[in-house]
């Protein structure tokens, strides 16, 4: 005694196959999204100067004012807003953050910019930490899809 399955079963394998890549491309689809609306809610914050940052100090201050740069924290010359950016290499990664190699007018890395001004590494006696990345993702984690939340993590490379 035995048990047969009779079906078409290439049909049916097709079937699976064309729906996995549906699901695939909702999953790309769900992430270029979220990341975004994180690269949006980031820009905000810098826009809006609304994060609680410490404000710079009179001489640096004046010295950006001197040499014309905007007196808003983290735009002083606009190389590190202009490069926040987001990548999607495929339908299950994607990234917010600022394109490695731009360098600012005095020669430096503005990735090296953004990375200092984030806790913990910052001493904060050089620079004033200046916290925009964590506080965004903290933020907006709760309108990130819970389907595609587990790939979604809060760290600086």
């Amino acid at each position: 005694m035995g048990v047969g399955f009779t079906g078409d079963w290439q049909r049916c394998m097709k079937v699976l196959d064309d729906l996995a890549d549906k699901t695939k491309g909702e999953v790309g689809k769900k992430i270029g999204q979220s990341i975004k609306k994180i690269e949006a809610k980031v820009l905000d914050h810098v826009d809006n100067q609304d994060l609680g940052w410490e404000e710079p100090d009179a001489g640096y201050a004046a010295q950006k004012d001197r040499k014309g740069l905007s007196p808003d924290i983290l735009q002083a010359g606009n190389q590190m807003y202009i490069n926040i950016t987001t990548r999607q290499d495929d339908d299950f990664t994607g990234a917010v953050g600022v394109r490695c190699g731009m360098k600012n007018d005095e020669g430096g890395d503005v990735t090296d910019i953004a990375v200092i001004q984030e806790p913990p590494d910052n001493d904060g006696n050089n620079i004033p930490a200046r916290d925009l990345w964590q506080p965004t993702f903290d933020e907006i984690k709760e309108e990130i899809p819970p389907e595609i939340m587990g790939g979604v993590t809060g760290l600086i490379e």
